[in-house]
């Protein structure tokens, strides 16, 4: 699993158990490129797992997390691990991470 570099599973119904497994083991893939979740339900839970497993992979260059229900505080939670560091080549695609407050 540590050479992953691409995940793709969009519209899986993958709930927050789901999610929280995966950004455990992806937290590992420090080669991971690309990951697309679109249509899946994090909620805030799920997105706090996410933030916490991005903040390890420098390689990022696209995320798709499209319609996954992570409400304002996930959302600010997985903008902030982003902007803990520099990702060089991120591109976010699709993404419906914006915060009002």
């Amino acid at each position: 699993l540590g050479s992953l570099e691409e995940i793709v599973m969009y519209q899986d119904g993958i709930k927050a158990e789901g999610i929280k497994a995966l950004a455990e083991c992806l937290r590992y893939n420090r080669n991971l490129r690309i990951i697309n979740f679109n249509d899946n339900t994090f909620t805030e839970s799920g997105a706090f797992a996410i933030a916490k497993a991005l903040r390890r992979l420098k390689n990022i260059e696209v995320l798709d997390f499209g319609d996954c229900l992570c409400r304002n505080r996930g959302a600010d939670a997985i903008i902030a691990s982003l902007s803990a560091s520099y990702h060089s080549r991120l591109t976010v695609h699709v993404c419906k991470l914006i915060s009002f407050g």
